[in-house]
């Protein structure tokens, strides 16, 4: 459901768009749905944009039910929960994002329930309850490590390191920095060897930078702040390089 990584998703508001209209002009519900939750994705990707998210899976979601399209009814389900997550309506988030869960369950689609999965993760995560996010996210990464679970490799590839991260958050919210620190640092060499190049491994590395001046690792933290004003700074989010950039002149 969602482009390919490492590709700018700048142009893709306007593709989606396009086809969305296309789609209409065809009278096809159901790519029309689909086109809207494609941009409801484009509005999840930094600098985020919650309200037209949810806007546009409400939208796909009305149009999968009137065309019993299932598949897009779940993506709308999941859309919606990212979205209400964002903007801190975490209960409606939790039972949207549990909802797109059970129906990628039940439709065998492993990649997807993942992804919704990791929504329900992030919304425990939000409220605090780090013990059960934890937990969660540990579940999440034995899912995605069991090779008879069904998931495409790539994107399994590509969500193990996610999940890494939420766990090295976590752990950093419970007060176990040295698991944090070597959690978020396995996930960063994941990230490189797949040559990831958006806010995941800038994220990972702000965090880490943090987690290693708290340990009183100055140099380390130092430089891991400087590589992520580069990473940030690579995907177009100057304020935040130029903050890890000042972080890291405060660790010199």
């Amino acid at each position: 459901m969602v482009p390919l990584p490492n590709v700018p998703v700048s142009h893709w508001d306007e593709v989606f768009t396009l086809g969305a209209a296309a789609s209409a002009a065809l009278g096809d519900l159901e790519q029309q749905a689909t086109q809207l939750n494609y941009l409801a994705w484009v509005h999840s990707v930094p600098p985020r944009h919650p309200q037209t998210m949810l806007r546009y899976g409400t939208e796909a979601f009305e149009l999968a039910t009137r065309s019993n399209a299932t598949a897009q009814i779940a993506w709308s389900h999941h859309y919606s929960g990212a979205a209400l997550r964002m903007l801190g309506r975490l209960d409606e988030a939790i039972t949207s994002a549990s909802r797109a869960a059970e129906m990628f369950r039940t439709m065998g689609d492993s990649d997807s329930y993942v992804q919704s999965l990791t929504n329900i993760g992030n919304c425990l995560r939000d409220q605090g309850r780090y013990e059960e996010a934890l937990r969660q996210f540990l579940q999440l990464r034995a899912l995605i490590d069991d090779e008879g679970s069904g998931m495409t490799p790539n994107i399994a590839a590509h969500s193990r390191p996610v999940a890494l991260i939420r766990i090295g958050e976590c752990l950093a919210h419970l007060g176990r920095r040295t698991e944090a620190i070597t959690t978020l640092g396995e996930a960063i060499g994941l990230l490189d060897e797949l040559q990831v190049a958006n806010f995941w491994p800038a994220e990972a590395l702000k965090e880490l930078a943090a987690l290693l001046a708290e340990e009183g690792r100055t140099g380390e933290s130092r430089r891991t702040y400087a590589r992520a004003a580069e990473v940030f700074e690579s995907i177009g989010d100057t304020e935040a390089g130029s903050r890890c950039h000042a972080l890291a002149t405060a660790a010199s």
